[in-house]
């Protein structure tokens, strides 16, 4: 199917885009400031085309069968991913795995023990991203503990718990804080490993300026506290989102969604959205709360 890269959500109003062709020769690095203020005036923005898609497939092809062999071995010790707990504190051993593959999720330690010497951060390697990243932070940055490979079955999950029911918990509106508190602000590199946004569940994010997404959040700069239900209490919709237009781009493997901890978002599903689709996010964090 060809992607129509003008199909987008009915609420969204033009979206900067970055694309990769533009720095030819340049770099992201050498256009940080621009992208720096995108970040903090509306949210997010895509880079086009800066994964090799090779890259991506290899990503994809070791993801599936990573996938493929945890499943595997969770039946084989018995453990019912379908009613794997549903409570972080209590995950051990194999039920941790059910549990993370409940939800579709895959930690980059598994590719690499099924992959010695492979990782999900391999996508970044001989890319720009990297440099980006370190004109971005302007110091020092680390990647996230939740970073990780993630599977969305958009109708089976409406059915009932399925194998792989990652849509089912991010249907709704959130923030990055949840699991990263605020403590630490952090960057979400988001690539799909299949294109979406058309017959695959894409990405959408609220395009608000920094401080508005955090007042929504609940954000209490004294204390360093925000209610993390806050987002998900806003609905659906830009309306509900005091009415901030919703972007939602049609993306191809290769291209990266960028936003940061604050910027709300979900996953975007229209009921033509069938397949499945495997994403890939890879989290940065600096030591300061504050925006670099």
């Amino acid at each position: 199917m060809e992607l129509d890269r003008a199909q987008t959500h009915s609420a969204v109003e033009p979206f900067r885009e970055i694309v990769e062709q533009e720095f030819s020769g340049l770099g992201l690095d050498t256009r940080f400031h621009e992208l720096k203020e995108c970040l903090r005036d509306r949210g997010s923005f895509v880079l086009r085309e800066v994964i090799d898609p090779a890259t991506v497939e290899s990503h994809f092809a070791r993801a599936e069968e990573t996938y493929a062999r945890y499943s595997a071995r969770c039946a084989a010790e018995g453990v019912d991913i379908a009613s794997a707990p549903n409570h972080w504190s209590t995950r051990r051993g194999w039920e941790g795995v059910a549990y993370a593959m409940r939800y579709g999720q895959l930690y980059p330690q598994w590719i690499a023990d099924s992959f010695p010497g492979h990782s999900i951060y391999d996508l970044l390697d001989e890319g720009p991203l990297l440099p980006f990243l370190a004109s971005f932070f302007s110091g020092p940055c680390r990647p996230s503990s939740f970073t990780h490979t993630r599977r969305i079955h958009p109708l089976r999950s409406r059915d009932g718990p399925t194998e792989f029911e990652g849509y089912a918990s991010e249907q709704r509106w959130h923030v990055d804080a949840e699991p990263h508190g605020a403590s630490r602000f952090a960057v979400n590199l988001w690539t799909p490993l299949q294109d979406c946004g058309v017959d695959r569940p894409g990405v959408q994010a609220a395009v608000l300026p920094l401080d508005e997404a955090r007042a929504l959040s609940g954000y209490d700069p004294r204390s360093g506290r925000f209610d993390p239900d806050a987002v998900s209490r806003l609905g659906d919709g830009g309306a509900a989102l005091a009415g901030a237009p919703i972007h939602a781009p049609v993306m191809r493997r290769g291209d990266v969604f960028v936003f940061t901890h604050w910027t709300i978002h979900s996953t975007y599903l229209t009921p033509g959205m069938t397949r499945s689709r495997l994403s890939a996010e890879l989290r940065f964090e600096s030591d300061s709360a504050e925006f670099p």
